[in-house]
């Protein structure tokens, strides 16, 4: 890890040559009593500050932000920081924004909800296409059916552009990644012809890589552990179509034969349950959820008089609490009462357009 620079109480006096002892002891009793602390002790509390407050961190000093930009340490933080939620909404009369949004009780409401800087134009319409690993993809649809692409890191408040395919298309299905083992990120886009385009993050290039036998039902995809997923629908049939980013291939999940058990289905979607692949079947009053694990296990069946209404899925909270996005309100389910409540936070938009999970992270789109 690289060594972290001292900050000043005030800058140091310039007298024209090296620093004497005198001036080294001096310096080192200027600076703050959190500043002599070793750099492992530093860290320590770092990981355990809430991400709004850790984001107002970096603007203290050199050597918090020396620290908070090593891309080790950045990793490192990575690994300890608990998921969120990224929200697009507004208020009436305010404009629509992003927010991150922690649910967790043991915040305090200043750290529940921050909002964060988005690239939205006046001429275009931006959606989120995907997270992976504290990155979010963006795609800009214009007016004129083009599409421009970048990533962004919300808490570094850096954006990478990714530069189209040379061929055209009016609705790309699109995906964004990690392959771990070459620790690459990778963005795919399939054109109406279903010829799948690849590129890899920092490569500048796109490349071909052959043609999809059916075409993936859904624009957004999901990402879980080295692969991307689409709900696939060929002709009458339904399936998961799973991309693996390191290896760029292919494979079919079939879904549980019984998940279809009347005409009342009104939405499926995939999720994560506790780091597995879930598959939620909504129907008009009640939403079963599979789970794979070595095969399709039906996990759960969340059951509401108040009508789910094709309401999505997002996460499911360690006090049995599920997250879902209904009409243009967040919701929270409880599973041990069966009750529901909206999410109501100081700072929480009103209207909520869409809402993605996401765990924060400080490493810079430089270092990947």
């Amino acid at each position: 890890m690289k060594k972290t620079q001292v900050c000043h109480s005030h800058p140091p006096t310039d007298r024209g040559g090296p620093p004497s002892q005198e001036d080294e002891e001096e310096e080192h009793h200027q600076k703050p009593y959190i500043l002599h602390l070793p750099d492992h002790i530093t860290m320590e509390i770092f990981c355990k500050i809430p991400t709004k407050t850790l984001f107002h961190c970096k603007r203290v000093c050199k050597s918090w932000r020396s620290c908070l930009s090593d891309p080790e340490f950045t990793k490192h933080l990575f690994s300890r920081t608990r998921p969120c939620l990224v929200v697009s909404g507004y208020t009436i009369p305010e404009p629509a924004g992003h927010f991150l949004v922690y649910l967790d009780t043991d915040l305090s409401a200043n750290d529940a909800v921050f909002r964060l800087s988005t690239r939205v134009g006046r001429d275009c319409s931006t959606f989120i296409r995907g997270s992976c690993n504290g990155f979010i993809f963006y795609d800009i649809e214009r007016f004129d059916g083009s599409h421009q692409l970048y990533l962004s890191n919300p808490i570094t408040g850096e954006s990478l552009t990714v530069p189209q395919p040379t061929k055209p298309c009016f609705k790309p299905i699109l995906g964004f990644g990690f392959a771990p083992i070459a620790e690459v990120y990778k963005v795919v886009w399939i054109d109406e012809n279903q010829d799948v385009n690849i590129f890899t993050v920092g490569s500048g290039i796109w490349r071909e890589i052959g043609s999809l036998p059916c075409t993936p039902l859904r624009h957004t995809d999901f990402y879980l552990n080295g692969f991307l997923y689409w709900i696939a629908r060929p002709r009458n049939t339904i399936f998961v179509s799973a991309f693996d980013v390191e290896r760029e291939r292919f494979q079919d999940l079939v879904l549980p034969r019984s998940w279809w058990v009347d005409e009342e289905v009104f939405k499926y979607s995939l999720g994560d349950l506790q780091g597995c692949l879930a598959f939620f079947v909504i129907r008009i009053c009640d939403v079963s959820v599979w789970v794979m694990r070595e095969s399709w296990t039906k996990e759960l069946e969340i059951r509401d008089p108040n009508s789910f209404i094709g309401a999505p899925i997002l996460r499911f909270t360690e006090e049995r609490k599920v997250l879902m996005l209904r009409s243009d309100k967040l919701v929270s389910y409880n599973l041990a009462t069966s009750g529901n409540v909206e999410v109501e936070l100081d700072g929480f938009p009103s209207f909520v357009k869409n809402a993605w999970n996401l765990t924060p992270s400080f490493l810079s789109l430089q270092d990947i």
